[in-house]
């Protein structure tokens, strides 16, 4: 009699998680469902109409005509507004969704292509970011074989998820960018060149690509030339204005005041180690020393430098 009471309270609360889950699951659905039917379009409007509307920035751009979707980098770009609005709420995504689609003026049908293509973008991206932290672990910089290996993982992933349309209209550019990225620091990275003739051939690779590459890049060459001359008189320095050399000659005379003090310091370090025995007296007459020559705003870079003895070059 027991057992048959036990059994019969475990159908019981069988059958109430039953119908709970169909009551959580039908609230669900139908609130997905409502979402979709607001995504539904007139379908007297011309199939070759082209529509011109504005983004939430207030930007204008021509949008895809009824009936037709295309994949476009403009598309992709509001794919990643949703993942960052919506994190990982599968909802609020459906929402941005519906709203993206009413956006573009799309037909109905097209709304499970517009899904299935975001669907596809997400995992291709957490796929990315999960393959990036094995690559480069624990936060490290990524050297130029872990640049490698990543952009053969973004191949891989591309290709698996996308088709060649798709990946034409997302990341042709994207692929572009991280070739010409290889290529620089092949060039940085080569033992065989000096510096300066590393920077000699990185602007004139630069110099190839379009203005708006020069314009992001050749700053940064300009400015690896002037901390090259710091040290080197014998690199010439970028084009510059009469003012603006003066500053820069100004900087490098107490720069190189400044490495000469370091260097001093360290030449009396190194013999009061060599003249005394005990840690503690020499370790004492060390910070005297520091004290002497150096003013407290200037101990956290003496730090710097010491820890970093490449900085202490010779002028």
């Amino acid at each position: 009699m027991r057992q048959a009471l036990i059994k019969s309270s475990i159908i019981v609360v069988i059958t109430l998680l039953i119908l709970l889950f169909y009551a959580n699951y039908s609230q669900h659905s139908n609130v997905i469902h409502s979402i979709e039917e607001e995504i539904q379009i007139p379908a007297t409007a011309n199939s070759s109409q082209i529509n011109v509307s504005e983004d939430e920035g207030g930007n204008q751009y021509q949008g895809i005509s009824i009936n037709k979707f295309k994949p476009s980098l403009w598309l992709r770009e509001q794919f990643d507004l949703i993942l960052v609005k919506a994190k990982d709420s599968k909802l609020e995504q459906i929402k941005h969704l519906a709203a993206l689609h009413r956006k573009m003026k799309l037909s109905q049908g097209d709304y499970k292509s517009i899904m299935s293509l975001f669907n596809r973008y997400h995992e291709y991206k957490l796929n990315i970011l999960s393959d990036k932290k094995s690559i480069t672990p624990n936060n490290v910089l990524p050297d130029i074989e872990d640049n490698y290996q990543i952009i053969e993982r973004l191949k891989h992933y591309q290709t698996r998820y996308f088709s060649n349309e798709e990946i034409s209209a997302f990341f042709a550019d994207e692929m572009h960018y991280h070739k010409q990225a290889l290529s620089r620091m092949a060039i940085t990275s080569d033992d065989t060149l000096s510096k300066s003739q590393a920077l000699d051939v990185l602007e004139a690779a630069i110099r190839t690509q379009d203005i708006a590459q020069q314009e992001a890049f050749l700053p940064s060459i300009k400015v690896a030339r002037m901390l090259q001359a710091l040290n080197d008189d014998s690199v010439y320095l970028p084009e510059m204005t009469l003012e603006a050399e003066e500053r820069f000659l100004t900087f490098k005379g107490k720069h190189q005041h400044w490495q000469n003090r370091v260097k001093d310091f360290i030449k009396k370090v190194e013999t009061i180690k060599s003249k005394q025995n005990d840690l503690n007296e020499v370790q004492h007459n060390i910070n005297q020393l520091k004290a002497k020559q150096f003013k407290p705003e200037e101990m956290q870079r003496l730090d710097v430098f010491l820890r970093h003895p490449t900085l202490i070059t010779s002028s």
